[in-house]
């Protein structure tokens, strides 16, 4: 299963995967508003992770912000490279990273062996 963790307001982040027709791919949505705090705060992802009762998962993002959340989190995060601040990504913080969506199931089947 899927998660959206955005700082984004919740009722937004849901209003778009709508408009865009993605949120059947996602079976939780955690905003900015969902908790008193967000990212880079590990609990958003935490929350995520609960809400799929998964014990484990990847944190794919674009920014700092989502590097540092994911390491606090203690799980691995792919940076997508082309993202909004994919720069600002510490290396000592990124598990790897791509530039086009058609490798994303090749990266995570690597960082899962």
């Amino acid at each position: 299963s899927c998660a959206v963790v955005t700082n984004k307001p919740e009722q937004l982040a849901c209003l778009l995967l709508e408009q865009l027709d993605l949120s059947a791919l996602f079976a939780t949505v955690v905003g900015g508003d969902t908790l008193s705090v967000c990212k880079p705060s590990p609990e958003p992802l935490w929350h995520a992770l609960g809400s799929l009762g998964a014990a484990a998962g990847v944190m794919i993002g674009d920014s700092g912000v989502d590097a540092q959340a994911a390491y606090d989190a203690g799980i691995p995060f792919v940076v997508y490279e082309e993202g909004y601040e994919a720069e600002g990504c510490a290396p000592s913080k990124i598990a790897a990273g791509f530039r086009d969506f058609a490798h994303l199931s090749s990266v995570l089947t690597a960082i899962a062996r």
